[in-house]
């Protein structure tokens, strides 16, 4: 059975990939926040009144807040709608997941930072960009999990960007927590059978421990 955990979970296009493959599998946990802005300072200041809360109460604080905007986070609805998940293991905001509470339970994580930052249609700021700095987030998170594997996804822009020195960061990131890239490569959806020529770049890295054996 795979052990699968998603950021920027979205509606969850690999959770319905597994099932489409017929793999078995268990979703340990999601994440997105829905587009619903929120002040963060209000978690913050929580938060930091408690510095050793456990993972339930630190949970509740930022549901709270999320809650209490009154907003429909649509992309948790329709994840529910079509996988199987505890409330508990859904979280928000990956500002606030703390990723050591499932440490060693992740054999695949999959995650794609907001691609704005590096699109051709946007300022491509890159990680200078605070959707670019989510990236970080994603890190953060893989350091505290440690899945067997991880996959990113970008936009192809991602390649370029900077020359090649944003991905060249992204890339010495990704060695620096103990995992070894697999050559990223560009993918397009027109040939996998999508009527889309939609084109995102691919990072695959897995565990040192596993891939030196």
């Amino acid at each position: 059975m795979i052990k699968i955990a998603t950021v920027f979970s979205g509606i969850g296009s690999v959770e319905h990939a597994l099932i489409r493959m017929k793999l078995e599998h268990k979703i340990i946990f999601a994440c997105d926040n829905g587009d619903i802005e929120i002040n963060e300072d209000n978690i913050i200041c929580k938060l930091n009144e408690y510095p050793k809360m456990d993972y339930v109460n630190r949970k509740k604080i930022v549901d709270d807040v999320y809650n209490d905007s009154k907003k429909t986070n649509f992309v948790k609805k329709t994840y529910f709608e079509n996988y199987k998940i505890s409330e508990y293991d859904f979280h928000n905001n990956i500002k606030f997941l703390d990723g050591n509470q499932y440490k060693n339970q992740v054999d695949l994580l999959v995650g794609g930072s907001p691609c704005q930052s590096f699109s051709t249609m946007g300022y491509q700021k890159g990680l200078e960009d605070s959707r670019g700095t989510l990236f970080y987030e994603y890190a953060r998170i893989i350091k505290e999990t440690q899945p067997k594997v991880f996959l990113g996804e970008n936009v192809r822009g991602l390649f370029t960007h900077e020359g090649g020195k944003t991905l060249q960061v992204i890339k010495d990131v990704i060695a620096d927590l103990g995992y070894t890239l697999v050559e990223p490569r560009v993918l397009k959806a027109i040939m996998y059978q999508v009527p889309q020529k939609r084109e995102r770049l691919i990072l695959i890295a897995i565990r040192n421990d596993i891939a030196d054996k």
